[in-house]
């Protein structure tokens, strides 16, 4: 979206990194997941006991066929995108959230794909104009909630743009 318009006031981006998307493990998660939008649900484990807790390799697919193809064409054409030359041509403030754990071992159900925003390689983010925020003992979808989001969006975008 950046780079196709000038008419953004700000760019936040959460539980992806800004510098070395993880294209090629997102497209084998999401073919695997098209591929199992043809199938009975196979729960592999039962869901965890806590709401904080996550067990990817125990979820059933409630998208269609149509739904998850959207997402293999997006990674299919995301494939040999070189995220690192484009970011001289983001001109608006931008930050990037994770969570310090965010990193999600796929099952064999998936491809045995590890997919770890908290991985991401925080000078070169920053160097490339991005603030980064790090959610300290967060994973993928802790980091995402309203709760832990709200107070350094809102303070991040007052200095920035004055919002």
């Amino acid at each position: 979206m950046a780079l196709r318009t000038d008419r953004l006031t700000a760019l936040v981006m959460g539980g992806f990194p800004p510098v070395d998307g993880p294209y090629k493990a997102m497209l084998q998660v999401t073919e695997a997941t098209h591929r199992m939008t043809s199938e009975p649900p196979q729960r592999t484990s039962q869901p965890t006991a806590s709401s904080d807790e996550f067990d990817w390799n125990s979820i059933d697919i409630a998208l269609t066929g149509a739904q998850t193809r959207q997402f293999v064409t997006l990674y299919r054409a995301l494939g040999e995108f070189d995220d690192r030359t484009i970011q001289g041509r983001i001109f608006c403030p931008r930050m990037c959230f994770v969570g310090s754990q965010d990193v999600i071992e796929y099952g064999d159900r998936w491809g045995g794909v590890r997919v770890a925003p908290a991985d991401l390689d925080l000078d070169a983010a920053r160097s490339a104009g991005w603030d980064i925020e790090v959610l300290d003992g967060l994973d993928h979808t802790q980091a995402m909630q309203p709760a832990h989001v709200l107070p350094i969006l809102k303070p991040w975008l007052e200095k920035v743009v004055g919002v």
